[in-house]
């Protein structure tokens, strides 16, 4: 069985466009030694069995950083396409991978920013000029990174942003929303996530800035002619820790997607003392892990009368 999943899910990484080769070898390595100690432990080792407590708890032990859980994750989704899962033990097994993680390895105090750190990142202020070289500017990583930063504001976290595709964007008919990436089969999620303005500024100006690249992509996010991948966002995202930048945030601009998405639910939490929070479930659903942190947080930080 260990074989059989190990050969299957190299296929499955291999399909995934979006995942780097280096991503991919790493994924594999991790799961081997999970699949190492689930045999080890003695157990049953079935899907349904192998995400025991015990097991990832174990795991954890040895494989730290996040691509432990990444790769935790990939490897259930890959169970859920081949049927040895449902949806639901998919849910439930994502919370526990969520919840048995290291504290030590979850910064929390930091890992949410302020509505002044979001504020420059969407402002004008953001200097994408190399230190040693002011004539050198990041020409293009100031008409994509704005398309980015703002996206991810509106809920999409790394995985979705590499995969938003030309077509899921709507500008007609006096529309301008895109395709909620967490709609699924859920019919209780909406179909379409409206753009702010300051959303609707920045993804005008890259489609403008788009429109004259010579690139035949269904991808709509593009970085060097190029659908983003892990490695191009991380690009993007440095352009926070340069001088000039770093200083307006309190981590140094240490920026992610993830941490963009949290931010914003988290200020939407505390600026509508709570009421958005049906809007963020008919986005996000009843199971989103960033979510749930983030009403965790707002509870914890809110004295409820």
């Amino acid at each position: 069985m260990k074989k059989k999943w190990i050969v299957e899910f190299e296929e499955y990484l291999s399909s995934k466009r979006s995942i780097k080769e280096s991503t991919r070898e790493n994924y594999l390595r991790y799961i081997l030694r999970f699949l190492d100690i689930a045999d080890s432990a003695g157990a049953h080792i079935d899907a349904r069995h192998l995400f025991e407590e015990s097991n990832i708890t174990h795991y954890y032990d040895v494989k730290l950083g996040p691509i432990a859980s990444a790769a935790l994750t990939a490897f259930a989704e890959y169970l859920l396409s081949k049927k040895e899962i449902n949806k639901h033990e998919l849910l439930i097994i994502k919370d526990r991978i969520i919840d048995l993680k290291k504290p030590s390895l979850v910064k929390y105090e930091i890992d949410v920013l302020s509505e002044q750190e979001i504020s420059f990142i969407l402002g004008n202020k953001v200097d994408y000029r190399f230190i040693d070289n002011p004539d050198r500017s990041d020409y293009e990583i100031s008409m994509v990174g704005p398309a980015i930063c703002s996206l991810a504001l509106l809920g999409f976290e790394q995985k979705e942003l590499m995969e938003i595709l030309v077509s899921d964007l709507d500008v007609t008919y006096n529309h301008f929303r895109i395709r909620n990436p967490y709609k699924g089969d859920d019919e209780l999620l909406a179909d379409w996530i409206t753009l702010d303005e300051i959303t609707k500024t920045k993804i005008t100006r890259y489609l403008e800035y788009r429109s004259n690249l010579k690139v035949e992509s269904n991808r709509l996010l593009l970085f060097k002619n190029e659908p983003l991948d892990t490695d191009s966002i991380n690009e993007v995202f440095r352009i926070f820790k340069r001088a000039g930048n770093c200083d307006n945030f309190k981590n140094g601009g240490n920026i992610s997607a993830q941490l963009l998405v949290r931010s914003k639910i988290i200020q939407a939490l505390y600026k509508t003392n709570g009421a958005c929070l049906m809007d963020i479930f008919r986005v996000f659903g009843l199971n989103n892990a960033q979510v749930a942190f983030c009403i965790r947080l707002y509870l914890s930080k809110t004295k409820l009368t």
